[in-house]
């Protein structure tokens, strides 16, 4: 989140199990949209703003593919 300079536009993808678990947390302390993802990303967050291009892929799935091709 600190990348961020707006909350405006900016989305959370979280899994189902997830946004059941931390949905209303994350909401209140960051007054930011949740989306759901694809359970295949186990856990984690993707966090994108369209309006300022950024796009982080923080989901269990991408740190284990990113260690299998290092």
């Amino acid at each position: 989140m600190s990348q961020i300079e707006i909350s405006e536009g900016t989305v959370i993808g979280l899994t189902s199990k997830d946004i059941e678990k931390y949905g209303v947390s994350i909401k209140e302390a960051y007054n930011i949209s949740l989306e759901e993802i694809p359970i295949k990303y186990i856990g984690g967050c993707i966090l994108e703003n369209k309006i300022q291009g950024i796009f982080i892929d923080n989901t269990l799935l991408n740190s284990v593919n990113e260690r299998l091709e290092g």
